[in-house]
Formats: C-alpha cells, structure tokens, sequence
C-alpha cells in the first residue's frame, strides 16, 4: 500500500511539474530614435534591438512621412548575433516620421508594431489609431502588436499533435505492452494498424496546412515560389521536412504492414515507430525550445523528451478507448477481462516511467520560462498553463483509480459485477482520453502564446505616455 501511495504521489507531482513547450517569442528591447523621440539632425539609421535573435531574411523595416509618403531606405542588416536589425536611411527633411516593423523571430512566430519620431520642430505625428500621446523615453515594446491567440495555427498544431501522439504512443503501446502480454490477434492488429495509419494521414495533413499558413504568416501570399521560398530561408523549414517525411515514409510502411507477413509486418511497425519518434523532434527544432537552444543547451532535448513521454502516455490511452474494448468485446469473458487486466498493468509500467520524465523535463521547460508565481496568474500565457495542468491533473487522479482501484476489482470480481467493473473501467479511460485532447489543443495554443515572462500582466492598468499596442 505504502508502494503504491508513492507511486502515485510521484505521478501526482509530475503533473504538477509539467510545463509547456519552452522559451521564447521575440521582444523588442530598444529602438533607435526612441519611440516618440524628437531629433535636432536626421538619424543616419533605423535599428531594432530584440530580445532573442531573429531572421533578417523574413524581417523588414519601412519608414513613411507625415504624408505617408515611403522613404527608400538600405539593406536590411543584422548584428549582435541576429539580436540587432539595422536600415541605412538618406537625410531627411524636418518633420514626422513613422517606422513600420515585422520580424520572424528565431521560433518562427512573426512579430510586427510602429512608432514615430520627429526631426526638428514636431509637427503632427501620423495618426495611428489611438490618441496622440507623449512616447519620448518610454519602454518601446509597449509599440508591438499586443499578444493574442492564435485559432489557426493553434488548431492545425492541435490536429498534428493529436496524430503524431496516437502514431507514435500508439506504436509503442503496439510493440511493448501487447507484445509483452501476448494479447495481439490477427483482427486487433489490423484494427491497430488502421488506427496508426489514420494518425500518420491526420499528421501528415495538418503539417501541409501548417506550411500553408506559415507560408502566408510570413510572405503575405501563398504560392509554390513562396512556399519553397520558406522552407529554404527560414529556420521552419528543415524540422518541417523532418516531420513530413518521417510521418509519411511511416504511414507508407503501416500500408505494408497490412501484409500477413509476421516478420514484414514486425520490420515495418519498428520502423514506422522510429520514424515517428524521429518527427517528434520536428517541433522542438522549429519552436520555442530553439529559440530557448541558444542560451539552454538542453531545451531542444528536453521539449522533445517531453513530447515522446507525453507520446507514450496518451497514445496508449488511445488505443485502450478506441482499440482494446472493441477487440475484446466477442471473447470468452473470463479470458477478456485477464488480458484486459494484464494489459492495464503492463501499460501502468509504461505510463509511470513517462509521467516522471514529463516531471523532469517539465520542471527544466519551467525553470527556463517562467518567471514567477504572479506570471501565470496575471498573463494569458499563465491562464491557459493553469488550466493545461489542471486538466492534467484530474487525468492523472483518472489513471490512479483504474489503477490502483478498478483493475483489481476486475480480476477480484467474476460474472456480472466483472462486466460492470469493465464497463466502468473503459468508461473511465475514455473519460481520461477526452481531457487528453483537451490538453493537447491547450499545449498547441500556449505554442503560439509568448511566454509567462515576456507578457504584460492582464490586470495592468495602462500607464501614462503608453500607447495602446497596435
């Protein structure tokens, strides 16, 4: 009893623990003139400081006058390993003057705001949609575009992690838990085999959706030139080619799998489940946790830990609510409910070893990205950090109880009250699968959040000289 209370008090923790995908969008740290500045002599250059590095080759600045008239300015530069962004600007005339800025940051998420600036006396700044206002000295991030959800980009990262999970945990509860059991059949292999397959098709499926927005986030236009542009001269481009040719070379090879060839059929689902794993990697090469690599060494292995652990674990309750139940629903009673059993507690030995490593590496994504207590109440970020753990948490309370409670009622109990506790026990797990993918479309909208760190607290009153971000 004191083993299992241990047990599940280090599951408990793990979720706790648990923290989303890693650092950073980009900030804007400082710009030259200041925001709202006014100059005795033309500025010889517009420069941009940010707070991580972004890709000059997506990132533009554009200088207009207080006609909107547009001032040709040089070529693009970078500095201070990519932190710094710079344009050559001619002499201009006395006046005021508007900077329009866009940069890709180094997690591929754009960025974009404004601000003006004067030569000599200040004449009327350009009208910007909010009242004019006094920005001399202030913070110059306060001129971003203000953070928000993003709904597209969320939902396709949402409908790729739900296939990449039931592909890759799927797999693996295929080969190690009823490998070890003993419990496969011709008829649950196949259905297994559909439901891989079905996974890779919807993985394989949000990624071109993926590229399709990416490709318009960036360019403002999608075409076969544009897209190709993307993914030779952004840093989405080579994880994105991991992705898609790991989830369809595996899809490919799970066709074969179909075959009633045992040792074709053994060849192919190890390889496809290697191939999905290499995937996994996709996302921690291309989002926050690269832009976190440059400072952390170990975030781009620790995001992807955390994806193959949280892999592992829902990918395995996919299969036992859409796959088990139906493979043992016309078996001999008592032989159902004994493979039922043996095959929850082989998985409960799966699914324990991944709660802890999510501890650890959610522990490391935490430390790297959150700034304190007060961050996650007072941010978007936080809230929805929150609310991704506390769901979490009521699925690992879930996974306790058919552990630790109805699974040994299962093999305790025979006859009708065996039936009931089966029902109750898959009733629970698909229960446990839901709050699963309501976990998961958190986790995709928190990809394409800032930080807890870097947002301003929603609860902040605007304070004097600040202009509403645009």
């Amino acid at each position: 009893m004191r083993r299992k209370a241990t047990t599940l008090g280090l599951v408990i923790a793990a979720i706790l623990l648990a923290a989303s995908t890693s650092l950073a969008h980009a900030k804007l740290v400082s710009s030259t003139p200041l925001a709202g500045a006014t100059l005795t002599t033309s500025p010889t250059s517009i420069s941009l400081e940010f707070s991580v590095r972004v890709q000059s080759r997506m990132s533009s600045i554009a200088v207009t006058d207080q006609s909107g008239a547009s001032i040709i300015v040089g070529k693009l530069v970078e500095s201070d390993q990519g932190k710094l962004i710079s344009v050559p600007l001619p002499e201009i005339l006395a006046g005021s003057y508007r900077v329009d800025w866009r940069a890709l940051s180094a997690d591929d998420h754009m960025i974009d705001g404004n601000f003006e600036f004067s030569v000599g006396e200040a004449s009327q700044m350009i009208p910007t949609g909010s009242a004019d206002v006094d920005h001399s000295g202030m913070d110059h991030s306060a001129h971003e575009s203000a953070p928000s959800i993003n709904w597209p980009q969320s939902l396709i990262r949402w409908l790729i992690y739900i296939g990449m999970m039931l592909l890759t945990g799927g797999l693996g509860f295929r080969l190690f838990v009823l490998g070890s059991v003993n419990a496969r059949t011709e008829t649950l292999d196949a259905r297994l085999i559909g439901i891989f397959a079905a996974a890779g098709l919807l993985a394989i499926s949000g990624l071109l959706a993926a590229l399709v927005l990416q490709t318009q986030m960036v360019t403002g236009s999608f075409g076969t030139s544009q897209a190709m542009s993307v993914l030779r001269e952004t840093s989405f481009g080579p994880p994105w080619l991991l992705q898609i040719c790991g989830a369809t070379v595996a899809f490919v090879l799970l066709i074969l799998a179909s075959a009633r060839n045992t040792i074709r059929r053994k060849i192919a689902l190890w390889s496809a489940f290697g191939l999905s794993l290499a995937a996994l990697l996709g996302p921690s090469l291309s989002g926050h946790a690269r832009a976190a690599w440059d400072e952390y060494s170990l975030a781009i292995l620790s995001d992807w830990l955390h994806l193959v652990a949280g892999s592992m674990w829902i990918g395995g309750l996919g299969v036992i609510a859409f796959a088990i139940a139906e493979a043992l629903r016309d078996t001999d009673r008592l032989a159902a409910q004994a493979s039922l059993s043996a095959i929850i507690k082989q998985f409960t030995n799966i699914a324990i070893p991944a709660t802890v490593l999510l501890a650890i590496t959610g522990l490391y994504n935490t430390w790297i990205h959150v700034e304190g207590p007060s961050a996650l109440v007072g941010t978007t970020y936080g809230l929805v950090l929150l609310a991704k753990v506390a769901i979490s948490g009521v699925m690992i309370v879930l996974g306790g109880i058919n552990t630790f409670l109805l699974r040994p009622r299962l093999v305790a109990e025979s006859g009708a009250l065996a039936d009931a506790g089966e029902t109750r026990l898959f009733s629970s797990v698909r229960f446990e699968m839901l709050l699963a993918i309501i976990v998961l479309l958190l986790a995709a909208i928190l990809a394409f959040l800032p930080p807890a760190r870097e947002h301003k607290p929603i609860s902040a009153s605007k304070e004097p000289g600040v202009q509403e971000a645009r």
